[in-house]
């Protein structure tokens, strides 16, 4: 019969104890930072996941997470949550930090901006314009001119 170890409790264990293990402490800090990269990068992220995320870390962890994280790990992580959002494209990390932070709190992602539709009267103009003879952009016709 196999033993499989409660890898969960392990680490609980390690993290409620901390002056028992301190021999190991280097590789608590490398392992915890790896494993937040890992949650944080994987492909199925979904924006209530990340806020579980957060939420189960707390905002002072994860603000502190965040600091320490790369910019291309923070720049990918906002597109994910927010895609829409302004402080993509300035480009600015911090400001994307403070996004993903408002993001975990509970702001709702930005909508994608939508393309103005056209009015009717701006449709009613067009028709007029064919009909009264006036001079349309260039246009490709079937038969030259005579």
């Amino acid at each position: 019969m196999r033993v499989v170890i409660d890898n969960y409790a392990v680490l609980k264990a390690i993290g409620s104890n901390p002056s028992v293990f301190d021999a190991i402490d280097d590789l608590v800090r490398k392992q915890t930072k790896t494993f937040l990269v890992a949650a944080f990068k994987h492909k199925s992220l979904t924006l209530e996941e990340f806020r579980t995320m957060c939420g189960a870390l707390g905002m002072e962890s994860t603000a502190l997470f965040f600091d320490e994280a790369d910019d291309s790990l923070i720049k990918a992580i906002c597109k994910k949550c927010d895609p829409h959002a302004a402080e993509l494209k300035a480009g600015d990390v911090e400001d994307m930090k403070r996004l993903l932070l408002a993001v975990a709190k509970g702001r709702a992602p930005t909508d994608k901006p939508s393309k103005p539709k056209p009015t009717k009267g701006a449709a009613k103009a067009k028709g007029t314009a064919a009909e009264s003879g006036a001079t349309l952009p260039h246009a490709i016709t079937t038969k030259p001119p005579r």
